[in-house]
C-alpha cells in the first residue's frame, strides 16, 4: 500500500488558500477497489478570516473537503461565525453517500447508527476544538513573525531526517504559488 499526500498554500507570505490531498493506492490485486482512496481538504483563509470578523458570511464554506471511496463518498464543510463572547461558533456539516451496491446498506446502517455516529462525531468535534484553544491562542500572540517560525519548524520537521513519518509517507510534496 502507498499512502501520496500533497499539502500546498496558496502565497507563503500572505496565505490565501491551503489545500491537502492524500491518494491511498494498493499494488493491485483482489479487493484493491475496496481499499483504495482519496481524500481532499481546501481552506479559503481568506474566506475564513472574513466570515470569523463578522464583516460577511461566505458564500460557500471556507472549509470542505471530500472522502471518495468505492462504496462511500463522504462531504464536510465548516464555516466560522463569531461567538457573543469573543470566540468562533463553527458549524460543521458531514454528508455520507454510499456508492454502487453499498447505498442500500448505507441507509440501513445510517437508519440504525445515526445517534451513536452523530454523538462520536460531535465528541471528536469537542476533542478538536480543545486542542484548537489550547495551541492556536500562543500561536495567534506570537505574531505574524512567530506563526511564520511556527509552520517553518513544522514543515522542516516532517521533512527533516530521522522524521517519524507521522501523518502522511510515501512522497510529500509542499507547494507554494505565487500570489
Amino acid at each position: 500500500m502507498r499512502l501520496v499526500c500533497a499539502l500546498g498554500v496558496r502565497s507563503a507570505a500572505r496565505p490565501r488558500e491551503a489545500w491537502l490531498t492524500a491518494t491511498l493506492r494498493t499494488g493491485g490485486g483482489k479487493g484493491r477497489n475496496h481499499l483504495e482512496g482519496t481524500a481532499r481538504l481546501r481552506l479559503d483563509l481568506g474566506g475564513w478570516w472574513q466570515a470569523t470578523g463578522g464583516r460577511r458570511r461566505a458564500a460557500a464554506s471556507p472549509l470542505s473537503g471530500t472522502l471518495t471511496h468505492a462504496l462511500a463518498r463522504a462531504t464536510v464543510t465548516a464555516a466560522p461565525q463569531p461567538a457573543p463572547d469573543g470566540r468562533w461558533r463553527v458549524t460543521v456539516r458531514a454528508r455520507v453517500r454510499g456508492r454502487s451496491f453499498a447505498r442500500p446498506l448505507l441507509a440501513v446502517a445510517a437508519l440504525l447508527l445515526r445517534a451513536r455516529a452523530r454523538r462520536t462525531f460531535a465528541e471528536a468535534l469537542d476533542d478538536a476544538a480543545e486542542r484548537w484553544n489550547a495551541h492556536v491562542p500562543a500561536w495567534v500572540d506570537a505574531g505574524e513573525s512567530g506563526l511564520r517560525a511556527t509552520l517553518t519548524d513544522a514543515v522542516r520537521g516532517a521533512h527533516g531526517a530521522g522524521s517519524s513519518g507521522q501523518g502522511c509517507s510515501g512522497a510529500r510534496e509542499a507547494h507554494t504559488a505565487g500570489e
